[in-house]
């Protein structure tokens, strides 16, 4: 077994390594502190990650306000909805209320994306049959979209009524 005197001396090697690690992981893209976590755990002692966190944290190189922003501006350009949005930041170990004021702040109009991803799916969903509609209904379901959204999106639009 080892001393104390040893275990803080390994620690304080694995230091360097470990903070090394995370800002290359941070260099790449925006991580929640949880991913950090969960990359460092396998490699480095709990006090070594506490103490790469913290350092991360005061230098705002971990930023989950940052991350949040970043998330949710890239996905709604790649056409997901609230909800998804949601679930994926919850699983990054974000606060749910963190999330929620996120998505409330967000200058997006999620109505206008749920109809632009029904546009890419069928270039006219209005002249979709029930099946067609309840699959498009569905499709964007499953990308985050609320009901209420879905249902927007597949309503004719006042330039596709205008063409009859």
């Amino acid at each position: 077994m080892m001393e104390p005197v040893e275990v803080e001396l390994a620690e304080q090697e694995a230091y360097p390594r470990a903070l090394a690690r995370a800002i290359r992981l941070l260099t790449r893209r925006e991580h929640s502190e949880q991913e950090i976590r969960n990359k460092l755990h396998e490699e480095y002692a709990p006090a070594v990650i506490e103490s790469v966190i913290r350092v991360c944290r005061e230098r705002d190189w971990l930023n989950e306000e940052r991350l949040l922003a970043m998330v949710i501006r890239s996905r709604a350009a790649r056409g997901y909805g609230p909800r998804r949005l949601y679930q994926e930041l919850r699983l990054k170990g974000i606060a749910a209320e963190q999330i929620k004021s996120a998505l409330e702040a967000c200058e997006c109009d999620w109505f206008a994306v749920a109809r632009e991803q029904a546009r890419r799916k069928s270039a006219d969903p209005a002249s979709l049959d029930r099946t067609g509609l309840a699959k498009l209904m569905n499709y964007l379901q499953r990308r985050g979209f609320s009901v209420e959204q879905a249902r927007y999106a597949c309503r004719p639009t006042d330039d596709s009524a205008a063409d009859r």
